[in-house]
């Protein structure tokens, strides 16, 4: 999860971005009243808000990373990017 790799800030703020969408969404199609008296579309913004950030997961972290062997010792050491930029 890139919630402990340095990418965490996202996690609040896209949810928070999906809300906001969801709820200018429903107030314009559902009328004045529709997000406070229905569930379905903060429940559906955050399923929107959890596949997007799936899929920057899947985008920032799609480097397996590298396999090194201690010629000493035989052991193996994975090296995993974390990333983040720079």
């Amino acid at each position: 999860m890139f919630i402990w790799r340095g990418w965490g800030f996202l996690v609040p703020l896209i949810a928070f971005l999906c809300s906001l969408s969801a709820q200018l969404i429903a107030k314009n199609l559902g009328g004045e009243g529709y997000w406070e008296t229905h569930s379905f579309p903060l429940s559906m913004a955050l399923l929107v808000a959890g596949g997007l950030i799936w899929a920057i997961e899947l985008y920032l972290f799609r480097n397996p990373g590298r396999i090194l062997r201690d010629e000493e010792t035989g052991e193996r050491v994975s090296l995993v990017p974390n990333g983040l930029p720079g």
